[in-house]
C-alpha cells in the first residue's frame, strides 16, 4: 500500500510540476514572515469548494487504478509470452497494440482544476517539505534519545548490577550485622554478669576494708595491751631480778654462813676424829697387848671348854 502511495505522488508530481522556487534551507532558514504567507496560502486553498477538490482526488484515483490495471495487464503479458517461447520456436510473438493520445480532444480536467491541483498539490508538497524537515530534526532527536536511552539501559545495567552486589552486600552485611548483635547481646550479658560480680566483689572489699579496719583497731588494741603488758612484765622481771638478786645476796649470806658453820663443825668433827683415832689407837694398842697377854695364858684356866663358840670381839664397841 505504501508503494502504491509513492508511485501515485511520483506520478502526480511528473504530472502536476510545482512552480515554486522553495528549497529545503529556505524552509528551514525562512522568518516568520514566510510562514505566515504560507499558512495563508493553504488557508485560501481550504476555503475552495469540497465537492470540486473531491471530484479532482477522485478522477486522480480512477486514473490511478487505470495505470494499475494496464501495467498488470503488461506483465501478464510478457509472462505468457516467456511461456509461449519455451514451448516452442513456431509461435509468433503478439504484435503490440499501439495507443494513440489524440492531443486536440479535451482532457478530464479543466484549466481552473489544474490550477487547483497544481495548488493544492504546491501546498502539500510545501508542507510534505516541512514534515521532512520536522520528521528529520524528530528522526535525528530520536536517534539522540535512543542513544540517550541505550546509555541509559546501561548505566540502569550497571546500576542494577551494583544493586544486585550492593544487595548481597547487605546480605553479607545483615549476618555479620546478626553475628555482631549476637555476640554484642552475649558480651551484654557477659558484662551484666561481670557487674554483678564486680558489684558483689565490692561489697566483698567493703566487707572486708570494714573487718580490715575492725583488726586494724583490734591489732592495735591487743599491739597496745602486748606493750602494757611487756612494761609490765619488764616492771616484774625487773623486781623479780631484784629480788632474785637479794634473795641470791640473802642466800648467798647464809650460805656463808652455813659454810662457816659447816667449816666450824668439820674443824669440831675433824677434832673429836683426831681424839676418836687417838683414843682408838689407844685402845687398840691396849687390847693388842690384851691379846698378847690372854694369848700366852693357857685357856683351860680362863675360860671353860665349849664356853665360847663365836668371835667376841666384834660385839665389842668403843664408845
Amino acid at each position: 500500500m505504501a508503494k502504491e502511495n509513492n508511485e501515485w505522488n511520483d506520478w502526480i508530481g511528473e504530472l502536476f510540476t510545482p512552480s515554486y522556487d522553495v528549497t529545503v534551507e529556505d524552509m528551514l532558514d525562512q522568518p516568520q514572515d514566510k510562514e505566515t504567507t504560507i499558512k495563508s496560502k493553504v488557508k485560501l486553498v481550504s476555503a475552495l469548494d469540497p465537492d470540486t477538490i473531491k471530484d479532482a482526488f477522485e478522477r486522480v484515483r480512477v486514473t490511478c487504478v487505470l495505470a494499475e490495471e494496464m501495467r498488470k495487464k503488461a506483465a501478464k503479458q510478457e509472462s505468457s509470452k516467456g511461456i509461449k517461447k519455451a514451448e516452442g520456436k513456431n509461435v509468433q510473438p503478439e504484435k503490440k497494440e499501439e495507443t494513440t493520445v489524440d492531443v486536440d480532444q479535451p482532457g478530464i480536467w479543466d484549466t481552473n482544476e489544474l490550477a487547483t491541483l497544481r495548488q493544492v498539490f504546491k501546498t502539500i508538497k510545501q508542507h510534505n517539505t516541512k514534515l521532512k524537515v520536522i520528521n528529520t530534526e524528530l528522526e535525528k532527536r530520536n536517534e539522540e534519545l535512543e542513544n540517550e536511552v541505550a546509555s541509559l539501559k546501561l548505566h540502569l545495567n550497571k546500576k542494577n548490577h551494583e544493586l544486585t552486589e550492593a544487595a548481597k552486600s547487605n546480605k553479607r552485611l545483615k549476618i555479620l550485622s546478626d553475628q555482631l548483635q549476637h555476640d554484642l547481646d552475649y558480651i551484654t550479658a557477659r558484662m551484666t554478669a561481670m557487674e554483678q560480680i564486680f558489684k558483689e566483689i565490692n561489697e566483698e572489699k567493703s566487707k572486708m576494708v570494714k573487718e580490715n579496719q575492725e583488726m586494724k583497731i583490734a591489732v592495735d588494741k591487743e599491739r597496745m595491751d602486748r606493750e602494757r603488758i611487756e612494761c609490765q612484765f619488764k616492771s616484774l622481771e625487773q623486781q623479780a631480778l631484784c629480788e632474785k638478786m637479794a634473795m641470791e645476796q640473802t642466800i648467798k649470806m647464809e650460805c656463808q654462813s652455813e659454810i662457816s658453820k659447816l667449816h666450824s663443825r668439820i674443824n669440831d668433827l675433824s677434832d673429836e676424829l683426831n681424839k676418836e683415832k687417838k683414843l682408838h689407837y689407844t685402845t687398840k694398842r691396849g687390847l693388842e697387848h690384851l691379846r698378847q697377854h690372854f694369848a700366852s695364858l693357857p685357856l683351860s684356866n680362863i675360860i671353860p671348854p665349849n664356853a665360847v663358840k663365836s668371835d667376841q670381839i666384834s660385839k665389842f664397841s668403843y664408845t
